[in-house]
């Protein structure tokens, strides 16, 4: 199941984890002074609990390569397309200017780009990670698909976590793989990893919460205070991670535990409950629209003159050192999930910006929902 896919149990701590962490990317894009926490984990995070909520056994592999096509590539191109249109209508109404610095860059080339090399328009440019999360996913049906006709139990996790290390070899020797693949590769351990939580779900009773808390907190402030100060942990599309597995891994792991506490301790409480578990199920709006959210407040902000004109070029905030981050986050939130319940009025936008498809249950047609 991918970022925006309701678990099967219906489990509200999932909700309010997926709501904890894109809340925590909306904040690093913002500028928020914890980005060097946010970096050590947002991005595994995602992909662990998709992991987590994996339900591809339940289709056969063409099944399931169709699901994925519908419920991650397809919205992630066309999401971006439409951005690509966005920047081609404004280039012959010569308004390019006013919202991009450098030379405006053709129809064609965009589209170059995004097919050719998954070079997505700014304003898309956190979709990369939909088409990591489409790879990861169906690399590790096919292993599954494997693992099930040679009948060796938990195989496809030790091929996965085998392949996660080749992938981690291949990102430090800066070796870089078409269509990010060198990314799904890592990407696998943390996916795995997901998937092995939810085969012994019992393992939760064996563990002792307050000293793994203690334990993991008083890491997470080390890896974001002190051993990664003032710096990003890992940026998966630059490929900048850490020098060693080990420490990319203690340091991603610890807030991801730690954020798992904290979403089922929220998880007792109601009015926050509700809130996270609806922004949890926008968590696909939120990923493709937030950039484009920035700009509407930047717009907004200008017309007040509280920003230069100038401002409007810039992708992300310019300056941190003042509360305007939460401003921005909380701002961005409150318009993408205003797009997110707006775009349920068609059946074209829904698609494309909340990634939900109807379909006939009788036919078994695919379908891709919340």
């Amino acid at each position: 199941m991918s970022i925006y896919e309701k678990d099967s149990g219906n489990i509200d701590w999932i909700d309010i984890f997926k709501a904890i962490c894109i809340t925590l990317m909306v904040m690093g894009h913002a500028g928020s002074p914890f980005t060097t926490y946010i970096y050590l984990f947002h991005m595994p995070a995602f992909i662990l609990i998709s992991g987590y909520t994996y339900s591809g056994d339940k289709y056969t592999v063409i099944e399931y390569f169709k699901r994925k096509i519908v419920s991650l590539l397809i919205p992630m191109l066309s999401v971006n397309i439409m951005y690509i249109l966005f920047y081609v209508l404004i280039q012959k109404n010569n308004l390019y200017p006013l919202f991009q610095n450098g030379e405006a860059i053709s129809f064609t080339s965009r589209i170059e780009l995004l097919f050719k090399w998954l070079g997505t328009p700014d304003l898309g440019g956190a979709t990369w990670f939909l088409f990591v999360l489409f790879s990861v996913e169906v690399l590790f049906k096919l292993i599954s698909y494997i693992n099930k006709k040679i009948k060796f139990k938990n195989l496809d996790l030790i091929i996965s976590l085998i392949i996660s290390i080749f992938g981690w070899f291949i990102i430090k020797s800066q070796i870089q793989l078409p269509y990010l693949f060198d990314l799904s590769l890592f990407g696998m351990f943390y996916f795995s990893i997901g998937v092995l939580l939810r085969r012994y779900v019992n393992i939760k009773y064996y563990i002792n919460k307050k000293l793994m808390a203690i334990v993991l907190s008083i890491m997470t402030i080390f890896f974001g205070s002190f051993y990664f100060a003032n710096q990003l942990s890992m940026n998966w599309p630059t490929r900048q991670f850490a020098s060693s597995l080990l420490i990319q891994l203690l340091s991603s792991l610890s807030p991801i535990y730690i954020c798992y506490l904290f979403s089922k301790m929220l998880e007792n409480s109601f009015i926050i409950k509700k809130s996270l578990i609806f922004i949890g199920k926008k968590t696909y709006t939120i990923l493709v629209f937030h950039f484009v959210a920035f700009k509407i407040i930047f717009g907004l902000l200008i017309m007040t003159n509280i920003y230069p004109m100038d401002y409007l070029k810039d992708l992300v905030p310019r300056y941190s050192n003042t509360l305007q981050w939460l401003f921005i986050t909380i701002a961005s939130i409150l318009i993408c999930l205003f797009v997110s319940w707006l775009s349920e009025k068609n059946v074209v936008f829904n698609y494309i910006f909340n990634a939900k498809i109807k379909y006939n249950t009788k036919r078994g047609d695919l379908n891709v929902k919340n």
